[in-house]
């Protein structure tokens, strides 16, 4: 049993590690320029819906796949044991990142709401795509 949890400390750590890299190349991918959330923003635009809900879509995948993990014996049958640490560490490694990436987010949409208060401290309506300015 004790090697077991060794084991599963040991995949925690991974998956710290590959979180970080998550946001360090994917924030590279999805970005240009000064917009960090470029492909969230764009692909709102394109669809006409914002780009916060882009960013849970996408994450949605991920979140089904740690769902039936759990919650599906014959799901986890299917998974090879030589192959199981790397489905957990894609599955809750992907789901986590995006969690990160919406945290940001919502940060940097209030920090925008803040820079657009008028005279009252009333915040500005906001409906367009997040940038960092």
């Amino acid at each position: 049993m004790a090697s077991n949890d060794a084991a599963a400390i040991k995949l925690m750590d991974k998956l710290v590690n590959r979180i970080t890299k998550n946001l360090s190349e994917k924030g590279k991918q999805y970005a240009r320029d000064e917009d960090r959330f470029f492909n969230f923003n764009q692909i709102g635009q394109m669809k006409n819906i914002h780009p916060l809900a882009v960013l849970k879509i996408l994450q949605a995948k991920s979140e089904l796949d740690t769902e039936r993990f759990i919650s599906e014996p014959e799901f986890r049958e299917t998974i090879e044991k030589d192959k199981l640490q790397e489905f957990i560490l894609e599955k809750w490694g992907d789901f986590i990142t995006y969690e990160v990436l919406k945290a940001g987010y919502a940060y940097l949409a209030t920090l925008n709401e803040y820079d657009k208060m008028d005279g009252d401290n009333n915040p500005a309506q906001y409906n367009e795509p997040i940038k960092d300015s």
